[in-house]
């Protein structure tokens, strides 16, 4: 279990790969993000596959979500190597963001109830590397106040999840 939750949070470039050996083959873990930025779509399917006539409710918590504004005046005369870093991250947003809108859709679509947690992370509180216990204390405040900021969304997770 520690390698797999090692693994699935093994983001390129910040964290190294982790290899597992399972079943008399060796896997080489990356970030789960790579391949699901939200899994919610990947747990209903599964769901669905096992219990057909049954509805599913879902929720989904996220880890937070920063998007950094890129004004058209700034990004206009871009090449490669200047979308290179930037095209990543909003090629990973917008999946993100379409797996969150089809999941709700197909989710409710079929009688269940699916709810999002997730919330704008600031800027200051952006960087995926930084572990400093003042970043960690400040982002466990930052979703603190999210959560109440918005009870209704928090109270129908907790009522599904019941």
């Amino acid at each position: 279990m520690i390698d797999l939750c090692l693994g699935t949070s093994s983001v390129p470039t910040y964290f190294p790969t982790v290899k597992v050996d399972c079943n008399h083959k060796s896997y080489n873990l990356i970030d789960g993000g790579i391949f699901a930025v939200n899994p919610a779509l990947c747990a209903f399917a599964i769901a669905k596959k096992k219990k057909q006539n049954e509805t599913v409710d879902i929720v989904s918590i996220g880890n937070g979500n920063y998007n950094k504004s890129l004004p058209y005046e700034k990004t206009k005369s871009w090449g490669l190597l200047q979308w290179g870093s930037p095209a990543v991250e909003v090629i990973i947003d917008g999946i993100g963001d379409a797996i969150d809108h089809q999941t709700r859709v197909l989710c409710e679509a079929d009688g269940g109830r699916y709810i999002r947690l997730q919330f704008d992370i600031p800027e200051k509180l952006s960087n995926m590397d930084n572990a400093d216990s003042k970043n960690i204390k400040a982002l466990k405040q930052a979703t603190l106040n999210y959560l109440s900021k918005n009870p209704e969304e928090f109270q129908e997770a907790l009522d599904i999840l019941k």
